[in-house]
């Protein structure tokens, strides 16, 4: 039983090293970016940076759209480009 326990402790302890390393990489991988507070875990984390694709990308289809129609308009009219 001490010999499981021992081996559940070694392996809880290689689990938290790799979640520590993991935090440690995506955290430094985007500093330059977010203001993540110590106490974010993985999930809030990701949280943040899927929020910020999602707004980046609803901004990136708003402003290619918008030209098209304004060249599109300009076109219609005899201007040209």
């Amino acid at each position: 039983m001490q010999n499981q326990c021992t081996q559940l402790d070694i392996a809880n302890r290689a689990w938290q090293l790799f979640y520590d390393n993991q935090m440690d990489l995506l955290t430094n991988k985007f500093k330059d970016y977010f203001n993540f507070d110590n106490n974010d875990n993985f999930d809030q984390i990701i949280e943040m940076i899927a929020t910020e694709f999602y707004q980046q990308n609803q901004l990136k289809n708003k402003i290619p759209s918008g030209r098209i129609c304004f060249i599109n308009e300009r076109e219609s009219i005899g201007f040209g480009l």
